[in-house]
């Protein structure tokens, strides 16, 4: 499945203000990731972009509350709610906030996409009583803190085995509340907390270790810098790049890719179907 990214913020690292605060610029775009065939819409209200040197000009992160990252995107999850009876698809949204998550889910979000060090068991309490309705959790791993520096924040013991053993927490802590399995998505979280390149490689070679569990696998790699570092390119030349990692990701089990570039990875999904259905006659 293809997740088309709506960043509703000022300082999103790739498309940060271009959704943002123009309703009508976010809803075309939505739109336009709609007709090229995007399954969900994420939509975000908050950065979740690591300290960085975007950070080190305009100034340090600033935290928002609740109020004002539901202002952002409430209006789009209304629009986005329009579009239902013309198209099937989901609506995520994008947050590290309970009170928004709630909020999210109470006016027409299907998913909610949570980078997170650490689940409470309120988190599954939310999930638990929307379970009969088919609302989910993306997992999102995130190590350390956003507000922390780089050498801060890196994973210093083997990465996957401690992925395994910080997700099955988070399930355990989610299923205890009631959560059910058909609810739960895992994301590594490529780029939060991981030493670029390097980490970010492994995990996408060890998505099979990840699908172990038994969960569906999300991968968000879109444009990140881990490309760039091996590349030396910055963010809006790694179009080609995204598509090339997003295939080993899908090689490698992930079944959603979140992407800036819907379109072009909807071209991938068609290339990837047409090759499994090429594999199931040759083996006739």
């Amino acid at each position: 499945m293809v997740m088309g990214v709506v960043n509703l913020t000022p300082d999103s690292f790739f498309d940060g203000g271009c959704h943002y605060p123009d309703r009508k610029a976010a809803r075309d775009y939505a739109s336009r990731c709609l007709a090229s065939g995007a399954h969900i819409i994420d939509i975000g209200g908050e950065s979740t972009r690591p300290v960085s040197s975007f950070h080190n000009t305009h100034g340090a992160r600033k935290a928002i509350t609740a109020a004002l990252e539901w202002e952002r995107i409430a209006p789009l999850i209304t629009e986005l709610g329009r579009f239902r009876s013309d198209k099937d698809f989901k609506i995520s949204v994008d947050t590290r906030k309970l009170e928004v998550a709630r909020l999210a889910l109470q006016n027409g979000a299907d998913w909610i996409n949570c980078v997170s060090s650490e689940l409470s068991p309120a988190w599954g309490e939310l999930l638990a009583s929307r379970r009969n309705e088919d609302k989910k959790i993306i997992i999102c791993h995130l190590h350390g803190k956003l507000e922390a520096t780089a050498s801060q924040r890196f994973i210093r013991e083997p990465l996957l085995p401690y992925l395994c053993a910080w997700f099955s927490r988070q399930i355990a802590t989610l299923k205890a509340q009631g959560v059910g399995d058909e609810q739960i998505i895992l994301d590594p979280g490529i780029g939060f907390g991981k030493k670029r390149p390097d980490q970010d490689l492994v995990i996408l070679k060890g998505l099979g270790t990840l699908k172990q569990l038994g969960y569906p696998v999300a991968v968000g790699l879109s444009r990140k810098s881990f490309m760039g570092e091996i590349l030396a390119k910055r963010a809006p030349e790694l179009l080609a790049a995204t598509i090339a990692m997003n295939t080993l990701a899908i090689a490698n089990g992930a079944e959603i890719i979140r992407v800036h570039d819907v379109a072009e990875h909807i071209d991938l999904r068609k290339l990837w179907m047409a090759l499994g259905g090429a594999q199931d006659d040759a083996m006739r």
